[in-house]
C-alpha cells in the first residue's frame, strides 16, 4: 500500500475525515502513529550478546524527523504534506520533546544510542521515565527557575511492553551533618514501588562509507528501555 493511501486509511480511522481535512495536530498524531507502526515492524538485529547501556538522562530531540529520516521517507512525507498545502516543520512542531534529558550526560547517552543503531548491533539503552520530565528551565526576572515538564501524551513513541517488577527502595541508614558538625541518623524503612517498563523507539540514519561507497545510507534502529517509576 502506497504511503498516501496509508495515510489515508489512517486519518480515516482516527479521525473520521480525510488528510487534507485534518489540522496540524491530527496530521501530526496521524503520521505518528502509521510511522512507529512502520518502526515497529522492522526486524531488530540479532546476537549472540546484547548491549545494555544505563543512563540516568537520554536527550533525545524529537523523534517524528528522526524516525521518518530512518525509515527513508522524509522527503516522501515533506512533499506529500506540500501537496496538501502543508509543511512538514509545522506538523513536526506539535510534537513535544522528550524531557528525559537536559546536559553533556543525557546527549552523550543518546549518541551512544546512534552508534548502536549505526553499526546495526544488538541494544538498548536503560533509563528512567520522568513523567514530569527532568525539569523544564524558565527565566523570571533574570533567575532561572525550574518547572514541571508534563511531556507525555495519550499518544506518544512509547510503548508498553507488558513488563513490570517490584522495586525495594529504603531499608538503610542515612547520614546528615547540619552545618555546625552535629550528625543525626535517620532510619528509611524500606518500600515497595511498582516498576513499568516501555519502549521508546527512536529511528538513526547515517552515512556509513565504510559498508559502501561515500553516501550510501543505512537504517538502524536504537530504542530505549525507560523503566517508569510508579
Amino acid at each position: 500500500m502506497q504511503l498516501k493511501e496509508q495515510l489515508f486509511q489512517t486519518t480515516q480511522t482516527r479521525f473520521g475525515c480525510a488528510p487534507d481535512q485534518c489540522d496540524d495536530r491530527q496530521l501530526y498524531e496521524a503520521l505518528l502513529i502509521l510511522t512507529r507502526r512502520m518502526a515497529q515492524d522492522r526486524p531488530s538485529p540479532k546476537g549472540e550478546r546484547k548491549l545494555y547501556y544505563f543512563s540516568a538522562e537520554f536527550l533525545m530531540g524529537k523523534l517524528l524527523s528522526n524516525n521518518l529520516l530512518a525509515l527513508g521517507l522524509h522527503d516522501e512525507v515533506k512533499t506529500l504534506l506540500a501537496d496538501l498545502g502543508r509543511d512538514l516543520g509545522v506538523i513536526e512542531s506539535m510534537e513535544p520533546e522528550p524531557s528525559l534529558g537536559n546536559g553533556g550526560l543525557g546527549r552523550l547517552a543518546a549518541c551512544f544510542l546512534d552508534s548502536i543503531a549505526a553499526l546495526g548491533l544488538p541494544g538498548d539503552g536503560v533509563g528512567l521515565n520522568y513523567h514530569y520530565g527532568l525539569f523544564k528551565q524558565k527565566f523570571n526576572q533574570g533567575r532561572q527557575t525550574e518547572v514541571p515538564d508534563p511531556w507525555m501524551e495519550a499518544d506518544s513513541w512509547l510503548i508498553p511492553t507488558g513488563m513490570s517488577f517490584d522495586v525495594p527502595f529504603g531499608g538503610f541508614d542515612l547520614k546528615e551533618v547540619d552545618h555546625v558538625g552535629h550528625t543525626f541518623h535517620h532510619i528509611v524503612l524500606c518500600e515497595h514501588i511498582g516498576g513499568v517498563v516501555h519502549c521508546l523507539l527512536r529511528g538513526f540514519a547515517c552515512t556509513r562509507a565504510f559498508e559502501g561507497a561515500a553516501g550510501d545510507v543505512g537504517y538502524g534502529f536504537g530504542v530505549v528501555e525507560l523503566q517508569a517509576f510508579l
